[in-house]
Protein backbone atom coordinates (compact mmCIF):
# COMPACT_ATOMS: atom_id res chain seq x y z
CA UNK A 1 0.00 0.00 0.00
CA UNK A 2 1.54 3.17 -0.61
CA UNK A 3 1.70 6.37 1.86
CA UNK A 4 -0.53 8.85 1.89
CA UNK A 5 0.19 12.08 0.02
CA UNK A 6 0.94 14.84 2.68
CA UNK A 7 -0.84 17.52 3.66
CA UNK A 8 1.64 20.22 2.36
CA UNK A 9 1.57 18.70 -1.16
CA UNK A 10 -1.90 18.50 -1.40
CA UNK A 11 -2.26 21.87 -0.34
CA UNK A 12 0.42 23.25 -3.25
CA UNK A 13 -0.81 21.26 -5.59
CA UNK A 14 -4.31 22.62 -5.47
CA UNK A 15 -3.12 26.27 -5.19
CA UNK A 16 -1.08 25.92 -8.33
CA UNK A 17 -3.72 24.57 -10.18
CA UNK A 18 -6.69 27.01 -8.94
CA UNK A 19 -4.61 30.05 -9.19
CA UNK A 20 -3.33 29.29 -12.44
CA UNK A 21 -7.19 28.49 -13.32
CA UNK A 22 -7.80 31.94 -11.80
CA UNK A 23 -5.52 33.74 -13.86
CA UNK A 24 -6.08 32.29 -17.51
CA UNK A 25 -9.36 32.93 -16.35
CA UNK A 26 -8.90 36.75 -15.51
CA UNK A 27 -6.71 37.14 -18.84
CA UNK A 28 -10.03 35.98 -21.12
CA UNK A 29 -11.65 38.86 -19.36
CA UNK A 30 -9.50 41.29 -19.60
CA UNK A 31 -9.58 40.42 -23.40
CA UNK A 32 -6.74 43.39 -24.05
CA UNK A 33 -4.21 42.60 -25.81
CA UNK A 34 -1.12 42.04 -23.33
CA UNK A 35 2.39 40.30 -24.31
CA UNK A 36 2.26 36.67 -24.12
CA UNK A 37 5.72 37.39 -22.24
CA UNK A 38 4.16 38.90 -19.62
CA UNK A 39 1.23 36.38 -19.73
CA UNK A 40 3.80 34.19 -18.71
CA UNK A 41 5.61 35.99 -16.40
CA UNK A 42 2.47 37.01 -14.43
CA UNK A 43 1.42 33.98 -14.50
CA UNK A 44 4.64 31.57 -13.70
CA UNK A 45 4.97 34.62 -10.88
CA UNK A 46 1.70 34.38 -9.37
CA UNK A 47 1.34 30.39 -9.16
CA UNK A 48 4.56 30.31 -7.89
CA UNK A 49 4.09 32.65 -5.01
CA UNK A 50 0.45 31.10 -4.09
CA UNK A 51 1.69 27.59 -4.00
CA UNK A 52 4.77 28.72 -2.24
CA UNK A 53 2.64 30.29 0.41
CA UNK A 54 -0.26 26.98 0.59
CA UNK A 55 2.85 24.70 0.97
CA UNK A 56 4.28 26.98 3.90
CA UNK A 57 0.90 27.65 5.52
CA UNK A 58 -0.08 23.82 5.56
CA UNK A 59 0.07 21.83 8.83
CA UNK A 60 2.55 18.66 8.73
CA UNK A 61 1.82 15.63 8.02
CA UNK A 62 2.75 13.77 11.21
CA UNK A 63 5.12 10.35 10.69
CA UNK A 64 4.91 6.99 12.77
CA UNK A 65 7.39 6.97 15.28
CA UNK A 66 10.05 3.91 14.28
CA UNK A 67 10.93 2.18 17.99
CA UNK A 68 15.02 2.65 19.05
CA UNK A 69 17.03 -0.37 18.72
CA UNK A 70 17.92 -1.99 22.35
CA UNK A 71 20.83 -0.83 24.02
CA UNK A 72 24.25 -3.11 23.80
CA UNK A 73 24.95 -4.89 26.84
CA UNK A 74 28.30 -2.97 28.16
CA UNK A 75 30.98 -5.40 29.57
CA UNK A 76 33.56 -4.20 31.93
CA UNK A 77 36.93 -5.04 30.85
CA UNK A 78 37.30 -5.70 35.28
CA UNK A 79 34.64 -8.56 35.11
CA UNK A 80 34.93 -11.97 35.29
CA UNK A 81 33.31 -14.17 32.35
CA UNK A 82 30.60 -15.41 34.25
CA UNK A 83 29.22 -11.51 34.95
CA UNK A 84 29.48 -11.13 31.27
CA UNK A 85 28.05 -14.23 29.80
CA UNK A 86 25.32 -13.07 32.85
CA UNK A 87 24.79 -9.77 31.51
CA UNK A 88 24.61 -11.06 27.44
CA UNK A 89 22.19 -14.04 28.61
CA UNK A 90 19.45 -11.50 29.98
CA UNK A 91 20.03 -8.94 27.18
CA UNK A 92 19.44 -12.01 25.59
CA UNK A 93 15.92 -12.91 27.29
CA UNK A 94 14.80 -9.33 26.78
CA UNK A 95 15.23 -9.76 23.39
CA UNK A 96 12.85 -12.42 23.23
CA UNK A 97 10.66 -11.06 24.76
CA UNK A 98 10.72 -7.88 22.54
CA UNK A 99 7.83 -7.13 20.16
CA UNK A 100 9.40 -5.73 16.37
CA UNK A 101 7.32 -3.68 14.39
CA UNK A 102 6.77 -5.71 10.71
CA UNK A 103 9.82 -4.85 8.58
CA UNK A 104 9.03 -3.44 5.06
CA UNK A 105 11.11 -4.91 1.45
CA UNK A 106 13.73 -2.52 0.83
CA UNK A 107 11.75 -1.17 -2.57
CA UNK A 108 9.04 -1.06 -0.78
CA UNK A 109 5.72 -2.67 0.34
CA UNK A 110 4.80 -3.28 -3.61
CA UNK A 111 8.36 -5.06 -4.28
CA UNK A 112 8.28 -9.16 -3.97
CA UNK A 113 10.98 -9.96 -2.41
CA UNK A 114 13.06 -12.75 -3.15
Amino acid sequence: MAAPIEAKVTAASLAAFLSSEALGELAVLIGAPVPAWAVQLVTGAVTGLVTLAAGWLAKHTPRGVEAAPPPVPFVQPAMNVAQAAEIVARWHAAQANRVSPPVTPKGGPDVPTQ
